[in-house]
């Protein structure tokens, strides 16, 4: 085996030994709660010495980090697989903000573990608006916008800015489910912000209603 096949090898190995402890930590959080989240119990739990565990994380906080990161990877997944799909772009739009809904509740316990976590321990967790995944998230909402533009589908307004305001609003949806412990009616959320977004606040003029 050639030195370069050597160093995929071995890369994919300590790959996938990362995401078993990120598991590992995860399923911990999920079963065990906060109290239980140390770093033997995490060793425990992923099958390997504490040593090991401190090879691949020397520091709780990292891991906690890329263990809240890894979590959502599947729903960035399936919002880039969303906006770069052949559906029209309003019908993408629609999608995207029952993805981001449906996920947040199929995971609310998750996300509120999550939120005691960030709390417990100073987990110094970039700024979504600052991660490659937000640009990547705009970039495609953009991309979006500009071919609903084109196709005669939206009024003529600046993409970026369209999407930049699309995302946002998501977020503030997602926030008020959280904040209520909202869960089911992910279809009337859905519904309700795309009414919102696509036909404004405004009452028709012409009802008398």
């Amino acid at each position: 085996m050639g030195t370069s096949n050597k160093r995929t090898w071995k890369s994919k190995i300590e790959e996938l030994a990362r995401e078993n402890i990120l598991n590992a930590a995860i399923e911990l959080l999920k079963t065990e709660g906060i109290q239980k989240l140390t770093m033997d119990n995490i060793a425990q739990k992923a099958g390997i010495a504490k040593g090991t565990l401190y090879l691949y994380f020397a520091k709780k906080e990292t891991l906690l980090n890329e263990a809240i990161n890894q979590t959502f990877t599947p729903l960035h997944n399936d919002l880039i697989s969303i906006l770069k799909s052949d559906l029209p772009p309003d019908t993408k739009l629609k999608e995207f903000i029952f993805c981001n809904i449906s996920f947040f509740n199929n995971n609310i316990e998750l996300m509120h573990l999550f939120r005691e976590l960030m709390i417990k321990f100073p987990v110094k967790r970039k700024h979504y608006c600052m991660e490659e995944r937000y640009s990547a998230i705009i970039s495609a909402l953009t991309d979006v916008f500009r071919d609903g533009i084109n196709q005669g589908i939206f009024k003529k307004i600046n993409p970026a800015n369209g999407a930049a305001i699309f995302f946002e609003a998501k977020n503030g949806i997602l926030i008020q489910r959280f904040k209520n412990k909202t869960e089911g009616v992910v279809n009337e959320d859905a519904d309700e912000l795309i009414s919102i977004l696509f036909t404004g606040l405004l009452k028709d003029q012409n009802s008398h209603t």
